[in-house]
């Protein structure tokens, strides 16, 4: 893709930044950390004004389900499914 070309069909939908056209703003890898799963579920339950309770029980289905998966043994659910 150098000098603006397109080389097939799914790249023409790509923008081309030549590197002069890149921000100058340097990228920082020492910015604050991606919020966790359960801290992203909080905030959006606080965006959409539920009530505390409501979100205390939808963080423990979360927290009950993840735990479920991880001490599941993958043979049962192979069994159970006939798949991965």
């Amino acid at each position: 893709m150098e000098d603006g070309k397109v080389r097939n069909l799914a790249d023409s939908r790509l923008k081309v930044i030549s590197p002069s056209e890149q921000p100058a703003v340097p990228v920082s890898t020492s910015g604050p950390p991606n919020p966790r799963l359960l801290d992203q579920v909080r905030q959006a339950i606080r965006t959409r004004h539920y009530s505390p309770r409501t979100e205390e029980t939808y963080v423990g289905w979360i927290k009950r389900f993840l735990l479920s998966q991880q001490t599941a043994p993958s043979q049962d659910f192979i069994v159970r499914t006939g798949t991965i």
